[in-house]
């Protein structure tokens, strides 16, 4: 799972997020199965990490939209990003780690 993470979030980082997940659902998501990797955690895992390739150069699609619609020069935008690349890399770790966090209303069956 570190290493589909890992492949996610380059491809995330080079395309936009529909297409990364029309192109990578099919090929990762039976392999996630074999494993026994419950689906719904492994589509909340790949959203997340593609959203934060999303965030990270050298595409940084989503600072590029951030930077025109708020007026703001893309420096300034990086400089207040970080913490929040930070975060998304903790609750992705959480999602790897924990798999009982994304699939708790399944505990509830």
């Amino acid at each position: 799972m570190l290493l589909v993470s890992l492949v996610m979030f380059l491809i995330g980082m080079l395309m936009e997020t529909n297409t990364a997940v029309l192109l990578m659902a099919p090929l990762f998501a039976p392999v996630a199965q074999a494993y026994g990797v419950d689906p719904l955690q492994f589509g909340v895992l790949m959203v997340t990490t593609i959203e934060l390739g999303l965030l990270t150069p050298p595409m940084a699609a989503n600072i590029f939209v951030a930077a025109k619609v708020s007026g703001a020069p893309i420096p300034a935008l990086l400089r207040h990003v970080w913490p929040f690349l930070l975060t998304a890399t903790l609750v992705i770790g959480l999602i790897l780690f924990f798999p009982f966090l994304t699939t708790w209303p399944n505990l509830l069956k």
